[in-house]
């Protein structure tokens, strides 16, 4: 038989392990981590209309915590992909899988990146130039 002062203590052990369990689910698990790792560029498009595959396919992102972008694009030199650059820029969490990363468009607005799903996300970057304006989407699946 169960005494009075053994319910107050399953109680309490209860307690504690609910506040554990309720930390655990919401510190680390958040959204923002989400973006955080290394994604591949695996489809482009200009004005809606897919472009074939070259070695701007190889392009990355790299998102670190410390709220910093890495991006690696390559090109075709001499008929061979090879890694052209690295740039490093910032990225801001704007909620409900909203990000902006430290670039613009030829417009002057920044890039903003939409999550599709959580392994899958979207931008757009507008170009103008002579042969007349153009919306580039770039999308990207976690490494």
């Amino acid at each position: 038989m169960t005494k009075l002062n053994d319910v107050g203590g399953l109680a309490k052990i209860f307690l504690l392990i609910s506040i554990f369990l309720l930390q655990s689910c919401t510190s680390d698990d958040s959204l923002e981590d989400s973006i955080l790792g290394k994604w591949e560029l695996y489809k482009t498009s200009v004005n809606g209309y897919e472009t074939s595959p070259n070695c701007q396919e190889l392009n990355q992102l790299n998102f670190s915590k410390n709220k910093t972008v890495y991006v690696t694009e390559f090109v075709s030199i001499n008929g061979v992909c090879e890694e052209n650059e690295v740039i490093e820029s910032n990225w801001l969490d704007h909620g409900d899988s909203y990000y902006s990363l430290g670039f613009v468009d030829a417009s002057g607005q920044s890039v903003f990146v939409n999550f599709d799903t959580i392994d899958y996300f979207s931008y757009a970057v507008n170009v103008v130039n002579d042969e007349g304006e153009f919306t580039y989407t770039y999308y990207y699946r976690r490494n």
